[in-house]
């Protein structure tokens, strides 16, 4: 079974299911959208070529939209823009950051993409965690169980009895004084995004904590039945902290 994109088109002024969900948690409502546009998200998987025409069919079947909207993966991007190629169509395209600065998802279909307005976050990158990945060793790193799995993939040996490469063939033991480096390191771009929200989350709880539960620095019954509304509304969005 395929499952095509959803479709979403922006020229109805009734709040859309998404904008009634945002309005519940932050007591704020948004004004309807007025564009002549089509917005592309995903619903489930597809590699077959037919289903990402069958999306641009459908959106050819909506004269007024001239802009197409995409909130996908970098893959499912690079086969929709493919798809309009092989379609002879295109429309100005408005991506997220899983387009972003990506050259890949528009390799051979430059025309059909020209023109594209994606995003891309602004990110730093973090010394201290690439200090921290490139010590990590796997006999030692216990606390990761996916960290063996990952070093035999990037070096193409094995920390056991038994461990298969690419197409099953058998995988030579790893070096004892391997080691990761710069050669073999690049960070994901993204990492900063997840540092901080660990720590607004974590602050979060905290200010959380020593709002309901006085007297006390443990967990106390007021947080037991935690109210999800409550700690978004209230603590995630009144974190302030300097970020990485």
């Amino acid at each position: 079974m395929i499952t095509l994109p959803a479709l979403y088109h922006l020229t109805s002024t009734k709040p859309k299911p998404w904008q009634r969900f945002s309005g519940s948690l932050t007591g704020h409502t948004y004004p309807p959208w007025h564009q002549r546009a089509i917005m592309v998200k995903p619903v489930g998987r597809s590699n077959a070529k037919k289903s990402y025409e069958a999306v641009i069919r459908q959106l050819l079947q909506k004269p007024n939209a001239h802009v197409a909207v995409l909130f996908l993966r970098s893959d499912d991007a690079r086969e929709l823009i493919a798809a309009a190629a092989r379609l002879n169509t295109s429309f100005i395209w408005v991506a997220s950051d899983g387009w972003g600065a990506q050259e890949s998802i528009v390799k051979g279909n430059e025309i059909t993409a020209e023109g594209a307005i994606t995003l891309e976050l602004a990110a730093n990158p973090i010394p201290e965690f690439n200090r921290y990945f490139l010590s990590l060793d796997p006999v030692k790193n216990h606390r990761n169980p996916w960290f063996r799995d990952f070093w035999e993939q990037r070096f193409q040996c094995s920390l056991g009895v038994g461990g298969l490469g690419f197409g099953g063939t058998p995988l030579p033991p790893c070096d004892k004084n391997l080691s990761m480096d710069q050669r073999y390191f690049e960070p994901e771009s993204k990492i900063m995004f997840v540092v901080n929200a660990v720590y607004a989350m974590a602050r979060a709880l905290h200010n959380m904590q020593r709002s309901l539960c006085l007297n006390t620095t443990k967990l106390c019954d007021s947080m037991k039945a935690l109210d999800g509304r409550r700690l978004y509304r209230d603590y995630i969005l009144n974190v302030s902290f300097t970020g990485k």
